[in-house]
């Protein structure tokens, strides 16, 4: 049977990309929930490269078939790009 225990240990596993520690330990798993052989995940991290989001869900969807578990959601949140901003005709000194 699929536990919050079993998956905690599972996670604890995985290692936030170009780290020794844990998603776990570094606190960014917020929500695991476990509902038969469904398993449903969410995991806040510091950083918004695709790639490091990537790699976690693969990481993280491996570990968690190796507990069995046939639906498995993964939602990774990640910080927001800043929005890029132009200077285009407001509060340009004249040259």
């Amino acid at each position: 049977m699929i536990t919050k225990d079993s998956i905690n240990e599972k996670l604890q596993e995985v290692t936030y990309p170009g780290f020794t520690k844990s998603i776990v330990d570094f606190g960014f798993v917020k929500n695991i929930e476990v509902n038969g052989d469904s398993v449903k995940v969410d995991v806040d991290i510091s950083s918004s490269a695709p790639e490091v989001k990537e790699e976690l869900e693969k990481d993280i969807r491996v570990k968690l078939e190796l507990l069995k578990a046939k639906d498995i959601t993964i939602n990774i949140t990640t910080p927001k790009m800043p929005k890029e901003s132009s200077s285009k005709g407001k509060n340009i000194a004249p040259h």
